[in-house]
């Protein structure tokens, strides 16, 4: 993956829009990253969770064994999956929020503030950023990669998982076991299929499903971010 030279870009935002400009817009800069980096933080100690449980205690005993064995061994398997989809859902969220973010970091490091058209604050979105975007020739590059981040993918999945669980009830995440040979793990964790605004969704694997949209967020904050910084290059080499 290439790189984002993030301190150049916040350079040719104070260059070209003042010191006030580069205000509005570091927030958003800093949380595109911060959101990356609580999402991979929030999979890998999910994943670790279940790493150690699984190495720990079902290695020679079938799970449905060891979660019945006790009230005591019930009580702990609940709270560890407690803990895992907690990380979880805290890992799906921040990586759908990333879009939403990303647009407020284009609006405000183009100066798109400025224009007779502005948008109240509440206003801001992926969704409304890429309707100011869509115009201009030079911001093309930027439309389009804005748009692969907000709706390329699995992203409408992510969006589904993160809306239902904020706003209707949690996705639950379960440890199952396969028996008959075929997978390539005995032991997995599954997000549970569900149905949002008319479409069903799945079941998806938590470490297919998270790899494969933070991978693709991380690289689409990259390109996205460098779009910026092309745009805003031209732009002082012509003023």
């Amino acid at each position: 993956m290439s790189q984002w030279d993030m301190a150049a870009t916040r350079n040719q935002i104070k260059r070209l829009y003042g010191h006030q400009q580069l205000e509005m817009a570091g927030p958003a800069l800093r949380s595109v990253i911060d959101r990356r980096d609580y999402a991979h933080y929030h999979y890998h100690e999910a994943n670790n969770l279940f790493r150690s449980f699984a190495e720990k205690r079902l290695a020679n005993e079938p799970l449905m064994w060891v979660i019945h064995q006790s009230d005591e061994s019930f009580s702990e398997f609940h709270w560890l999956i407690t803990k895992i989809g907690a990380h979880v859902v805290a890992c799906v969220q921040s990586l759908h929020a990333i879009a939403d973010i990303m647009g407020h970091a284009v609006y405000y490091s183009l100066g798109m503030n400025h224009s007779d058209n502005a948008l109240r604050e509440a206003n801001i979105s992926a969704t409304t950023i890429l309707e100011k975007l869509g115009g201009p020739a030079e911001l093309s590059i930027v439309h389009w990669l804005l748009t692969e981040l907000a709706h390329g993918g699995s992203a409408d999945h992510l969006a589904a998982l993160s809306n239902y669980s904020k706003h209707r009830s949690i996705i639950r995440t379960a440890m199952t076991e396969d028996w008959t040979g075929e997978e390539p793990e005995r032991h997995r964790l599954t997000l549970c299929g569900f149905t949002y605004k008319g479409k069903s969704f799945p079941d998806a694997r938590v470490k297919d499903f998270l790899t494969n949209e933070h991978n693709r967020i991380a690289r689409l904050i990259v390109d996205t971010g460098n779009a910026v910084h092309a745009v805003l290059q031209n732009r002082q080499e012509s003023s």
